[in-house]
């Protein structure tokens, strides 16, 4: 997949919560350097800002105003992952019908591979990886 695909990928999933708040709080249980998770929240609030979405960032235990969103930022990813460019490598949305709370993973191991073997950022393919499961959770 390429990283236009990605992206187109992203902004049309954005378009689903225009208008809304979002609180995205963020455990980074796969030691994702800092400088790196700072860098994807930019590129998430900038990708959701152009659909008039607000995100508000916390911790593991934090909440906020509108969807609320566990990110899990972990290393690995699920064991019998299917292709290795897949979206579904790279993270995973938990949702469950009724349920106000969602949960995402991100896999760090997988974005670092794609970002490399596609000359990218591994802090902006993280940053559209959860926004896309973003989009998927709400």
């Amino acid at each position: 997949m390429s990283s236009k695909t990605l992206v187109a990928v992203v902004c049309s999933a954005a378009t689903l919560f225009a208008g809304e708040s979002m609180n995205i709080s963020v455990c980074n249980m796969g030691e994702v350097p800092d400088k790196t998770v700072a860098r994807a929240q930019t590129v998430v609030a900038t990708v959701l800002s152009q659909s008039q979405i607000e995100v508000s960032w916390s911790g593991c235990e934090g909440s906020g105003p509108g969807a609320h969103i566990l990110l899990r930022l972990r290393r690995e990813g699920p064991a019998d992952s299917g292709r290795r460019d897949s979206l579904d490598v790279m993270g995973m949305a938990f949702t469950e019908e009724g349920v106000a709370g969602t949960m995402a993973d991100a896999y760090y191991s997988a974005i670092e591979q794609f970002a490399k073997a596609h000359q990218a950022d591994p802090a902006e393919v993280l940053g559209y990886v959860v926004r896309t499961n973003s989009a998927t959770c709400c």
